[in-house]
């Protein structure tokens, strides 16, 4: 079961860019599908936490990504802009976008899980979705071979 998956960690030493101010901050960042996190320098506090399904979307630039975050308390995306050299920067796209096609996976895999589950639930308790046969309507054709 994906509770009691142990995923990988990757982490990444980034420059963080305050868009509003155009100040910058070496961080490290951590993505596993825990999530994003934004460290200190030495990885020793958090300073940030991002749920991977409030991630909306990302840009990807030669040396730099902005990543745009929504939670429920937002009325509108965020900027998260990250910059380094353009290997890490198509290493922490690359990790993001693992992250979240497997975090999908995942959703979608429990939710099937729960449909299935659900419909042998209905059906045990004598009911269950049950399906009317179609009426099918037989015609003979005759064939003549001359």
């Amino acid at each position: 079961m994906a509770s009691s998956f142990k995923g990988v960690v990757e982490k990444f030493k980034v420059t963080l860019v305050n868009d509003e101010t155009g100040s910058t901050e070496r961080v490290t960042i951590q993505l596993s599908l825990d999530g994003l996190k934004v460290l200190n320098q030495d990885a020793s506090r958090t300073l940030r936490s991002y749920n991977l399904r409030n991630v909306a979307r990302w840009d990807l630039m030669d040396t730099s990504t902005v990543i745009w975050t929504k939670t429920d308390v937002d009325l509108e995306e965020r900027p998260l802009t990250l910059s380094s050299d353009p290997t890490t920067i198509r290493n922490v796209v690359d990790t993001l976008a693992t992250c979240c096609l497997q975090l999908a996976e995942i959703i979608q895999d429990k939710e099937a899980d729960q449909q299935t589950a659900n419909n042998l639930q209905e059906l045990a308790a004598g009911g269950g979705k049950t399906r009317k046969a179609a009426k099918v309507s037989t015609h003979w054709f005759i064939l003549h071979v001359s």
